[in-house]
């Protein structure tokens, strides 16, 4: 087990607590009874205290830390886990108390404002310039609408001012994965239909732009000089390739990529 101390200060670890081979829990660290963490899971306890209630969970490749003490803050801001949390993969959890029997969203990022070194503002920055497609839920013992406004403006999905009732951080994580997740499926689903309406030709797409317009097959065969059967045929065609069962999907998906005019490669 990856168990390390810091500054001679051990990390303690209650009855059947699993830590993985690849995991790291350094320096003031108290896990409670059968607790586990998993595969590439950082709990950092260096600067300040992590405490992890009984059957708490963190998942892979999360990293759970701490702030040190600082002029205004003589304490800074230990991480206290409750029991039977969910702590799911790839989150960020930075200086915060999180309650009993809460799931910490998969993919979340949770930041203080103030942190040793740097500004959660700053760190912000930077995973938004490193392209991290996560949620980024900001927390602050100091807030100002300025404060505020400059999170929003770099990207963060939720401010909240510390101390944060257990029920509010995790209506703000569960509604921040929501809309993330709602975001991502409409990307996705914007990226699929790009990719299918690359697929057809020159003539595919002359065809799909009258049929958008809301001609007839034989309005479409004279517009461009086709028998009807051709018309058909290249209907059936583009139909295919667009993954497309019906004219309404056709429409759906696919009209503002017509009346847009895109091209292979427009991004």
């Amino acid at each position: 087990m990856a168990i390390q101390p810091y500054l001679d200060v051990y990390p303690k670890l209650g009855a059947g607590v699993y830590v993985d081979p690849t995991a790291l829990v350094i320096g003031d660290v108290e896990l409670g009874e059968d607790v586990s963490i998993w595969p590439m899971a950082v709990v950092r306890g260096d600067v300040n205290q992590i405490r992890i209630g009984a059957r708490s969970n963190v998942q892979d490749g999360s990293v759970l830390h701490v702030s040190r003490p600082y002029p205004g803050n003589d304490s800074g801001w230990a991480l206290i886990i409750g029991e039977d949390v969910v702590i799911a993969h790839k989150v960020v959890v930075h200086g915060c108390t999180i309650g009993n029997r809460v799931l910490v969203g998969i993919g979340a990022i949770v930041l203080d404002i103030r942190m040793p070194g740097v500004s959660g503002l700053t760190v912000l920055d930077t995973l938004i310039a490193q392209g991290v497609d996560q949620p980024v839920i900001m927390l602050t013992g100091h807030g100002t609408v300025d404060l505020c406004r400059r999170a929003f403006k770099a990207g963060a999905a939720e401010f909240l001012e510390k101390p944060v009732a257990d029920d509010l951080l995790l209506e703000a994580l569960q509604k921040a994965v929501r809309t993330h997740v709602r975001s991502r499926e409409r990307h996705r689903a914007d990226r699929d239909a790009r990719e299918r309406y690359e697929r057809l030709s020159e003539r595919e797409r002359e065809v799909l732009s009258l049929i958008v317009a809301g001609l007839t097959n034989k309005e479409i065969g004279r517009a461009l000089a086709l028998s009807p059967r051709t018309v058909e045929t290249h209907r059936a065609n583009l139909f295919a390739k667009l993954e497309a069962e019906s004219l309404a999907q056709v429409i759906r998906r696919y009209a503002d990529l017509v009346e847009g005019g895109a091209s292979p490669g427009t991004p």
